[in-house]
């Protein structure tokens, strides 16, 4: 059962305003993080009669799809910063107002609540950021990227969790992307890869004036049309997905993969190696690396521009304004692919091979890793992991300076003969390491017969 309100046509989506009565978001959120629903008890009651509240958007959406999602969006139709301060009184949270977007955000032991007034935008040219006015909740939903996203629960007591929507509904049950109308991509054109996400990520697909709007405003420039540090922001986005290798085949076959101006590479190859890093990271990585959110993330960027020149690689990634330390990371990437090579010359024993990745950090042996062709090089790097990464050192300055050996050139070639010697099994102890010292260095008679404080 439903209440239906006539709300007036656009071009793509021709539906009525319907208060779902027997789908309850509130009731289904229950089951899935009670938490939550407690809190947006609270926040009804608050309500009351003064305000007329909704949840908004993906806690809407993703409860319905059965997850769980703690972002709540409030939308007001009536004195949204009045609302925010009242809650803030009554709730153990800061307040945060943004008075010249007509939002504000209390942060409750964790969880935020963003309420903002119902609104609609107006963009003045493409990808300009949106004029705001306030408005009323049709228009809020569908001020909104998709039809899916545009969901609303009353927060209310009058009707607490039914489902109010324009649309919306029905094309989330059917796993459609849909925009509200054909300039939406051009008005804001982080909106495409917020569209391949969504199919991705939900396993949906675009309808077809969505691909058709897509492709046009890909066409027509319109990334060009929003600053670089927004789009850059958005690669990184798809690039932290769990499906980012689906993310960016989607983005290659509509066209904005090649807009993007992504430099020349073999994509197949490249596919190859993120799909195979894609599907170890997923769980316990067979190397037994543990990556971090971010790490991962870098380790993807260093395989999607793995098969580019160097050079052209880091004039895209300063293009889209990528952060230094991400740049920096990349250009170490680089330096320990360049060793290939070294890593499968047989004629060096496995250890001293083994020696020039000691210095590399983990993410870009990775990188190594999945770029290597060779399996005995992909077995080295392998080894090194599981026998040689943590080995502690028998043998550093402090030592060669308690032997009386002052810095210089010799230490590096002291220090390396040492690490391989330990890897080999050669030496265990800082004695076997002192003798081995005097031995290789031919100096024994000139270096002091203390005992070093590794020894004591």
């Amino acid at each position: 059962m439903f209440l239906e309100v006539a709300l007036r046509r656009r071009r793509i989506v021709k539906a009525i305003m319907r208060i779902h009565t027997d789908v309850n978001v509130f009731e289904i959120l229950r089951e899935l993080a009670a938490d939550t629903y407690a809190l947006l008890q609270r926040c009804s009651a608050l309500a009351g009669t003064t305000w007329r509240v909704f949840v908004v958007g993906g806690l809407v959406r993703d409860a319905l799809l059965g997850q769980v999602n703690r972002d709540i969006d409030i939308v007001v139709l009536e004195d949204a910063e009045g609302y925010a301060r009242y809650l803030s009184d009554h709730l153990p949270g800061k307040l945060t107002v943004h008075e010249q977007f007509q939002t504000a955000s209390i942060d409750v032991e964790g969880t935020v609540l963003d309420v903002v007034q119902a609104r609609r935008e107006i963009y003045a040219f493409p990808g300009a950021l949106p004029k705001v006015f306030v408005s009323s909740l049709e228009d809020d939903l569908r001020r909104r990227d998709f039809t899916a996203n545009s969901l609303a629960a009353i927060l209310n007591d009058a009707g607490f969790g039914e489902l109010a929507e324009c649309g919306g509904y029905e094309d989330l049950q059917a796993g459609l992307v849909r925009i509200w109308h054909e300039r939406s991509f051009t008005d804001d054109p982080t909106r495409i890869f917020r569209a391949v996400k969504y199919a991705v990520r939900c396993a949906w697909r675009l309808t077809a004036d969505t691909e058709e709007a897509l492709r046009n405003a890909v066409a027509a420039e319109a990334l060009h049309t929003v600053s670089p540090a927004r789009i850059g922001r958005e690669i990184r986005l798809i690039l932290r997905e769990k499906q980012a290798v689906s993310c960016w085949d989607m983005l290659q076959k509509l066209g904005v993969a090649s807009a993007l101006g992504l430099p020349d590479g073999c994509w197949e190859l490249v596919r190859e190696r993120m799909l195979r890093a894609q599907e170890h990271t997923s769980e316990q990585h067979p190397l037994g690396v543990p990556l971090s959110e971010q790490e991962r993330f870098q380790l993807f960027l260093n395989l999607l521009l793995s098969d580019c020149p160097e050079k052209a690689a880091l004039q895209w990634l300063e293009r889209w304004q990528f952060l230094a330390h991400e740049k920096e990371a990349y250009k170490r990437s680089r330096r320990a692919v360049s060793l290939q090579r070294t890593v499968q010359d047989n004629q060096r024993g496995r250890a001293e091979r083994a020696y020039e990745l000691v210095k590399i950090d983990a993410v870009s042996l990775l990188t190594l890793w999945y770029c290597s062709a060779d399996a005995q090089a992909s077995g080295l790097i392998a080894e090194y992991f599981e026998k040689w990464r943590a080995l502690v050192p028998l043998v550093d300055g402090r030592f060669l300076l308690s032997l009386g050996i002052n810095p210089g050139p010799l230490y590096k070639k002291i220090l390396r003969l040492s690490w391989i010697a330990q890897a080999e099994g050669i030496i265990s102890t800082h004695e076997e390491a002192r003798a081995m010292i005097l031995q290789q260095s031919g100096a024994a008679a000139l270096l002091p017969l203390r005992s070093c404080p590794h020894t004591r």
